[in-house]
């Protein structure tokens, strides 16, 4: 309320009336946005992780060939949408390696510790790109 004194009497007017009522609209519509974001990612969150190599023999060449295939399925639907110059980077960033892991596990291991290695590796991998996937088919 401000009060203005022009004479012997003062007169007050209500001031801010409006101002408040858009300030509590807009945090109603931002509180409303924010969650239906928060909704929109974690609904679609697999609520158990998901396990790539089912079925894959601890072998760590048929643990990359099983990557290789479900990879390159992954990254064919994905730029098969009509994406952003930014997402097309971050897909080829994730997808595509100078160097196998494979190629950087030193010989020491022996077949089965590398496989559990690449399965751990790769899944993350995959994790992101199927999240990516998800997060454009909205």
């Amino acid at each position: 309320m401000r009060c203005l004194r022009r004479t012997t009497k003062p007169t007050c007017k209500k001031t801010g009336g409006k101002r408040r009522r858009y300030t509590m609209i807009f945090s109603a519509a931002a509180s409303i946005a924010a969650a239906v974001a928060v909704a929109v990612i974690f609904i679609n969150r697999p609520s158990e992780k998901v396990d790539w190599f089912a079925g894959v023999a601890d072998d760590p060449v048929a643990v990359y060939l099983a990557y290789s295939e479900k990879v390159t399925l992954m990254y064919g639907e994905i730029l098969s949408r009509d994406l952003e110059d930014r997402w097309e980077r971050t897909v080829g960033s994730i997808a595509e390696e100078t160097v196998p892991m494979i190629d950087q596990l030193p010989d020491e291991l022996d077949d089965a510790a590398k496989a559990i290695i690449l399965k751990e590796y790769y899944g993350e991998l995959l994790d992101g790109l199927d999240k990516i996937n998800k997060i454009k088919e909205l």
